[in-house]
């Protein structure tokens, strides 16, 4: 018997990797990808994309601009490339899904957040980002939820196990750390650092259940700052930890102007929840997720 299909955009891009290792249990995937010659800020191309899978029931999107260096130096461009993929793509996406009556898993992200909530930012609090990604990506909240039937999932500092695409959170500091590289990481900032197998699982589970008009944070159950997160990866590696020094966002900002968020902590309650009753463990802590790096990319044979 054939799996059904599941429509994706972005699979080329850091995620899609995990997703088409973990969905392709239940799901035959299907690319609608730049990779693949479709373009999402192209409406009738993408709409012809869409149609040429009639029997497709669910489509997920993936695909955005996440560069937030290279976004704030278009700040208010409309006709960048981060305006264009991250809203006016959504906005494709989330019309060609109405159209052909398929229920849109929208992914976005805790960048639509200020940083400013002492605690953790649950599904209820309102966004209010603070720089162009963060904007684009709550414009494109909005244009999602113009279609009904859609679910949208909130992630953050997604990394992996293994081989990926491009270096994650994890990978930037173990690559300079492996370089013998001094690192300055702020100890007054959070992030949530999540494995990426979890939201892999999740976005299946979501794909099968299909709960139309939720919004989830499925992110990792673990928020701490970039300095311990180094100090983590530091000891798990077995790498000389003097080489990390303690740094302030304050002190980075004077030179740097992007703004940046001090709290970037999210609550994943809801989403355990749900993911318990889809028989879906809840997502793992740093600890438990550095384990699983260590796992598949061993600690580095000292000289």
């Amino acid at each position: 018997m054939s799996k059904p299909k599941l429509l994706v955009t972005g699979l080329s891009g850091l995620l899609g990797s995990r997703i088409q290792s973990i969905a392709s249990r239940w799901f035959d995937l299907v690319n609608l990808d730049i990779t693949e010659g479709i373009d999402i800020t192209n409406r009738d191309q993408f709409y012809e994309a869409v149609q040429s899978h009639p029997d497709a029931k669910v489509l997920v999107h993936l695909a955005a601009f996440t560069d937030v260096s290279r976004a704030y130096a278009q700040t208010d461009d409309k006709e960048g490339p981060c305006y264009r993929i991250n809203v006016i793509g959504t906005e494709n996406v989330a019309w060609a899904c109405s159209q052909n009556d398929l229920h849109l898993i929208h992914i976005s992200t805790d960048f639509v957040f200020d940083g400013r909530k002492e605690g953790s930012y649950v599904e209820t609090d309102m966004p209010n980002p603070i720089e162009w990604y963060g904007r684009t990506k709550w414009m494109a909240e909005e244009a999602a939820r113009r279609t009904n039937d859609r679910t949208i999932i909130r992630l953050a500092f997604p990394y992996v196990a293994g081989p990926a695409p491009r270096p994650d959170v994890i990978q930037n500091i173990y690559n300079k750390l492996l370089e013998g590289q001094e690192l300055n990481l702020f100890t007054d900032q959070i992030t949530t650092p999540t494995f990426a197998d979890d939201i892999a699982n999740g976005i299946a589970a979501l794909a099968r259940v299909r709960p139309a008009g939720e919004l989830f944070h499925l992110v990792g159950s673990s928020s701490l700052t970039p300095f311990d997160l180094g100090l983590k990866i530091a000891r798990v590696f077995n790498f000389d930890e003097s080489k990390i020094h303690p740094s302030s966002i304050e002190e980075y900002m004077k030179k740097d102007p992007r703004p940046r968020h001090r709290r970037l902590q999210l609550s994943n309650a809801k989403w355990t929840a749900f993911a318990q009753r889809q028989g879906l463990n809840k997502p793992l802590t740093i600890d438990e997720g550095l384990a699983r790096v260590v796992q598949a990319q061993p600690a580095p044979t000292k000289k």
